[in-house]
């Protein structure tokens, strides 16, 4: 009867972020448990909804290999687990979680019936900084696209070429684009591929960490992103991504930038004078300064200046105050800088 130990804090926090994937609706029974292999001081748990697969690692103390599967629900029952570390037996008819106050069955379930995860080599592949990753999927995923019809914008869209990797997203109202050092293996010819937002959001919630470097790797059909014990397979979305390189503006040798902090606190006092969820700003730049104007509404008109470094021809331009506050959001301070594609 092999025996496990494991850290229970370890195990609830991997429980929790695998849970996402297991079915809570009883309408796939074998998708409500997450697949288990102890091997090595590690015990590797996996969740998939058939389109997505995540695998993750904790360190435990076995001593035999074992392979089994735990219901995912197993986590609040360990939340109020009366120990640091948690004790498993796994035997022929139950796995049993013991504790100084008694134990704890679980029935066997036969791990041969959870769907099994595709591991073959993927050919197009690049290796980036964790830390560097996951911070372009902070700055993507939220621009994608929500329950859309269009459902290639529902992901991100990631362009290798050269020694650059682009994480682009729209929700065809906004569009970002982010660009990533990275070591791209083989032939360096311009490839792309469509992740699903869900997904990369899982990876960021997972990696907590953010050290190391990480491999994305892709085909025609799957993408698999690979940390250390940790990896994430999935389905990719079809269709032809849209040509963000069409609306968005060309960065020009020296264009007007503005301070965050003051920029943020502008935008928030004259969306606040806004009706509705479209926040209307018109925004015009001229030698020194920025001019930002509300739409007149219910609540009255807001007209406000803030500094800016410009020293050409004055330009006007119309924006929304809530999308360009979600940007501002995720940028990390200091000065923003803003190139005008279309005046007004």
């Amino acid at each position: 009867m092999p025996t496990l130990q494991i850290d229970r804090s370890d195990l609830v926090t991997v429980l929790g972020q695998l849970a996402p994937l297991t079915d809570s609706k009883g309408t796939k029974p074998i998708l409500a448990n997450v697949h288990a292999r102890a091997a090595e001081g590690k015990l590797i748990l996996s969740a998939t909804d058939y389109t997505t697969t995540l695998q993750l690692g904790v360190t435990t103390y076995s001593d035999a290999a074992a392979e089994f599967l735990l219901p995912a629900s197993l986590a609040k029952y360990l939340r109020h687990w009366p120990q640091p570390k948690v004790t498993a037996k796994i035997g022929p008819e139950s796995i049993i979680f013991e504790s100084e106050r008694g134990q704890f069955p679980v029935p066997v379930i036969d791990p041969g019936l959870y769907p099994a995860t595709d591991t073959a080599p993927l050919p197009k592949r690049f290796t980036v900084q964790a830390s560097t990753l996951c911070r372009a999927i902070e700055t993507s995923v939220p621009f994608c696209a929500r329950n859309d019809t269009r459902r290639n914008i529902t992901g991100v869209h990631v362009i290798a070429h050269k020694n650059t990797v682009r994480f682009e997203a729209t929700d065809g109202h906004r569009a970002t684009q982010r660009d990533l050092p990275a070591e791209i293996a083989g032939k360096r010819v311009k490839s792309d591929c469509i992740i699903p937002a869900a997904a990369l959001a899982l990876w960021l919630k997972a990696d907590k960490t953010r050290m190391g470097k990480v491999a994305i790797s892709w085909d025609d059909k799957h993408a698999r992103i690979e940390c250390l014990d940790r990896v994430l397979t999935v389905r990719l979305l079809e269709g032809q991504y849209p040509n963000l390189n069409q609306v968005i503006p060309e960065r020009t040798a020296a264009p007007p930038s503005v301070d965050h902090g003051a920029l943020t606190q502008t935008l928030q006092a004259l969306g606040a004078l806004a009706d509705g969820s479209i926040k209307p700003v018109g925004l015009r730049v001229q030698p020194g300064g920025m001019v930002l104007a509300s739409e007149a509404s219910e609540q009255g008109q807001g007209v406000l200046a803030i500094a800016a470094e410009w020293d050409g021809e004055p330009s006007t331009v119309g924006l929304n105050a809530a999308y360009a506050l979600d940007f501002l959001k995720l940028a990390k301070g200091g000065r923003v800088t803003i190139d005008i594609r279309d005046e007004l």
